[in-house]
């Protein structure tokens, strides 16, 4: 049966035994297990919010949108065994962050449209060749090669295989879904793509006749 770890958001780990979750009652960011354990609360010092959390493909860090005391949404990167998370972009909000496989990368939309890819090694961020202005990143592939990116227009979901070496397309996926806000994640993958799901919101209304009006 289903179990509680409370009210915000939340994400599990690759292996299943983590949830990271995080609400703005707290203000913390937690790890919680599933199953026996004790919960973890990593350290994030300055921050009171935390949203649109991704993990590394090995389960050792965390990516995620923080906002600061001053109101100010970052994207951060973090290691689960510890540490302060580091900052990766400043002023980024509804950036959908992904990790490379090696945990050496990360993918963020752009608040202006198209895709940036940020060394953690401290090089400066490029931007991914090959992506149209609305799309954004769902995963790394191919063992980081290639970024499987989104585009949800309200009239169907997209999804395309963009090669980082230089900007190559490739056709994935392409679903008819009404209504897909790309304000929240709404396809995800797993790294050898073999299984995936997406959201395709339904909205129902009802319709009144009123007789006699005067």
């Amino acid at each position: 049966s289903p179990v509680s770890v409370g009210s915000g958001h939340a994400t599990i780990s690759p292996d299943g035994k983590w949830i990271a979750e995080s609400s703005r009652a707290s203000h913390k960011l937690m790890l919680q297990p599933v199953g026996l354990g004790e919960p973890k609360e990593l350290p994030t010092p300055g921050l009171h919010a935390f949203e649109n959390s991704e993990w590394s493909d090995d389960g050792r860090f965390l990516v995620y949108e923080g906002q600061t005391e001053q109101s100010d949404w970052n994207v951060y990167f973090q290691s689960v065994a510890g540490g302060p998370p580091v900052l990766v972009q400043a002023g980024a909000r509804d950036s959908f962050p992904k990790i490379s496989p090696d945990g050496g990368m990360v993918a963020l939309r752009k608040d202006r449209g198209g895709i940036n890819l940020y060394p953690l090694n401290g090089s400066q961020p490029v931007a991914l060749q090959g992506v149209e202005e609305s799309e954004y990143p769902v995963r790394f592939v191919k063992d980081g090669k290639s970024l499987l990116v989104a585009d949800a227009n309200g009239r169907g979901l997209v999804l395309t295989l963009v090669d980082l070496a230089d900007g190559k397309r490739a056709l994935w996926k392409s679903f008819e879904a009404q209504a897909v806000q790309t304000t929240s994640v709404v396809a995800i993958a797993t790294p050898d793509l073999k299984y995936y799901a997406y959201s395709s919101p339904r909205h129902s209304s009802i319709l009144y006749i009123v007789d006699s009006l005067r």
